[in-house]
């Protein structure tokens, strides 16, 4: 596994060039999310540390999945596509072995994020993307119960905010804060930039749980304090936007049919209900699929 230093460049491209394009445009601030409707959130309302009212205390948790599927789609893209390597950009996985988030130290104390230390080969997934000046890293962790993964987050977010400002290993000022973003799940984000006397650079960390398992993302990019809560805040909540739902597999709730995906018998009699379809719909069907019209 690779130990990333923290001069490597980490932030999602996509970030910094939204940040780029939305000075360029003069582009206002975001707007705090209120209409936020998490069904993992609704499912399991526990707030960090204790345990959830649909899973007793150190019990197996039963329906959720407690391994990271191979598939689970940890490099999934906004555009629907997803990086490739070329002359500038390399990508790392997905893969159980890839280091992902990697390694993290606050005030001397090592952060063991999603991915990291013990675990279960099946138990995790890894994700990067290094380019010019950026970088992605995503883990994903599963835990055998919703408790310990609440207490792990948990335990993240009190040493997270028991540090403010340390010193990297190549001695730059680290000036750490924890946001306040709005993610719609038991999360953590938290990053920071570097003091005055060094270069602008910065990163940005967030920790979404979803019932046994936790999602990490990191990105590292050229930032300032300003830039790193009015970009990189907003492009980390989408990502989770858009990995969260996902996770449903590790819920008690599941996806919607109990086996972690939406599927469609194979029996559907879609051919009775064209038959029955009237109006519009109907003259639709014969006109333009003649051949899927029954007769």
């Amino acid at each position: 596994m690779r130990t990333r230093r923290s001069t490597q460049h980490l932030l999602a491209a996509a970030l910094t060039a939204s940040a780029l394009a939305l000075t360029a445009c003069g582009g206002t601030d975001p707007v705090t999310r209120t209409d936020v409707i998490d069904p993992v959130v609704q499912q399991d309302p526990t707030t960090p540390g204790s345990t959830p009212a649909d899973t007793p205390a150190d019990t197996p948790a039963g329906g959720p999945l407690t391994t990271v599927p191979i598939d689970f789609p940890i490099d999934a893209a906004a555009d629907g596509e997803e990086p490739t390597s070329d002359g500038e950009v390399t990508v790392h996985g997905p893969a159980r072995d890839e280091d992902g988030v990697g390694s993290l130290s606050l005030c001397g104390q090592d952060v063991v994020l999603p991915g990291q230390g013990d675990h279960a080969p099946d138990e995790a997934l890894g994700y990067a993307v290094t380019g010019p000046e950026y970088y992605i890293g995503r883990s994903i962790q599963s835990f055998p119960t919703i408790t310990a993964a609440v207490d792990r987050i948990a335990g993240l977010r009190t040493q997270v905010e028991a540090c403010s400002t340390d010193t990297d290993d190549l001695g730059n000022t680290r000036q750490w804060r924890v946001f306040d973003a709005d993610t719609g799940h038991d999360s953590l984000t938290f990053g920071y930039t570097y003091g005055p006397d060094s270069a602008p650079a910065g990163e940005l960390f967030s920790v979404v749980r979803a019932g046994t398992a936790l999602l990490a993302l990191r990105f590292y990019a050229e930032y300032s304090p300003d830039s790193l809560e009015r970009y990189g805040v907003p492009g980390s909540v989408d990502t989770v936007d858009l990995l969260a739902p996902e996770m449903c597999v590790f819920t008690a709730a599941g996806c919607g049919d109990g086996s972690g995906t939406t599927t469609i018998p194979d029996d559907v009699p879609l051919d009775d209900r064209l038959a029955d379809m009237t109006g519009d719909g109907g003259a639709y069907a014969a006109a333009y699929h003649p051949d899927r019209t029954p007769h």
